[in-house]
């Protein structure tokens, strides 16, 4: 990410659903964008009003002295709405767009969660995906159109789509979900994949509520004899979410599905691999806020390379989890079956 935005030379457009002043190898993200600023390279930057509420307000103000463009998503201040407004409506966005020409979008934010954490604390896994060719005018998109329909004051054009080569032999599709306006397309992409799979179902979530149809699917899917496997997090920010999650494993085990948790790292990640060519990244999670809430981007890559990729990501990420056997499962504590019971009905609301 730090070396897209040194590299930039006409201008870096940034949407984070968290967007703090992060360091990489000791230098600050915000003193590198005022110093590609100073330089003419033009900085704007969506960021959500709730998920960056924690970034010191000073710290923007700076941004903006030196000429930096920022534009909160649904501010939280009733002076400042914008109509239509719902303060469900998140943006859930990760996008790094540099000159028209890379791209990186996935699940890590610019969030000072992922630096180098205390002993005592877990790292966050995460992944994203470096896009070159045709697909970074997809994103470059999606940006503008939040940034006129979020109100932002209009950008000096600095040739924002360039001619775009294809850059290897995989195809892109960039989806982009909106409350109301395609929020499923998504998910129907998804399942769509599923119910054609033969060979392989390997899924990483870090929020994993899944609709009836995707549990049908996943079911099926095994069914076929294809091998399943979900990698799913030991724990969460929210404990209501995480019994949720469980409380599908009787179901999903009994179908043959394989459930891995990892424990040692805080599971972010959005990312699956069908077969051998189909695989996605993005920021969508397994859950019915990303539909009905958020504004969310996924990539869709038709292409061997990068499926291999993120199989070997998915397989070292094995080697570290707990596999869930389902007759140790029956067994889990009584307690734990109640959670899963209590909070499976607010699946809707999480």
């Amino acid at each position: 990410m730090f070396r897209a935005i040194r590299s930039a030379r006409r201008f870096v457009h940034l949407e984070y659903y968290v967007f703090e002043d992060v360091h990489c190898c000791g230098e600050s993200l915000f003193e590198l964008l005022i110093a590609q600023c100073r330089r003419g390279v033009q900085i704007a930057i969506i960021f959500d009003a709730v998920g960056s509420s924690s970034t010191p307000s000073g710290s923007f103000a700076k941004l903006l002295r030196h000429g930096i463009r920022l534009l909160p998503f649904n501010p939280v201040n009733p002076f400042k709405l914008r109509s239509p407004y719902s303060l469900n409506r998140r943006d859930h966005r990760k996008i790094l767009i540099a000159d028209g020409r890379l791209a990186i979008v996935g699940g890590i934010n610019m969030s000072r969660a992922y630096e180098s954490p205390l002993r005592s604390q877990r790292r966050w896994r995460d992944t994203d995906l470096q896009v070159q060719g045709p697909a970074v005018a997809q994103l470059q998109r999606l940006f503008l159109d939040h940034w006129h329909s979020q109100g932002g004051v209009a950008l000096q054009e600095r040739e924002f789509y360039p001619p775009l080569t294809h850059q290897g032999q995989e195809r892109v599709a960039i989806i982009g979900g909106c409350p109301g306006n395609g929020g499923t397309r998504f998910y129907d992409v998804l399942l769509a994949a599923l119910r054609g799979a033969r060979s392989r179902v390997w899924m990483t979530a870090g929020y994993f509520l899944p609709t009836a149809p995707l549990m049908h699917e996943l079911a099926q899917a095994a069914g076929r004899g294809a091998d399943v496997r979900l990698l799913l997090p030991s724990h969460n920010d929210s404990v209501a979410a995480l019994a949720v999650q469980r409380s599908t494993y009787s179901r999903l085990l009994a179908a043959g599905v394989q459930i891995l948790e990892r424990n040692s790292v805080i599971l972010h990640s959005k990312s699956a691999v069908i077969d051998k060519a189909w695989c996605c990244v993005g920021t969508s999670n397994i859950d019915a806020r990303s539909v009905r809430y958020n504004d969310e981007v996924d990539a869709i890559v038709l292409g061997t390379k990068t499926a291999q990729s993120l199989t070997l990501q998915f397989l070292s990420d094995v080697s570290k989890a707990r596999q869930i056997e389902s007759t140790a499962w029956k067994s889990r504590p009584v307690l734990q079956k109640l959670s899963e019971t209590m909070w499976r009905p607010w699946q809707g609301l999480l």
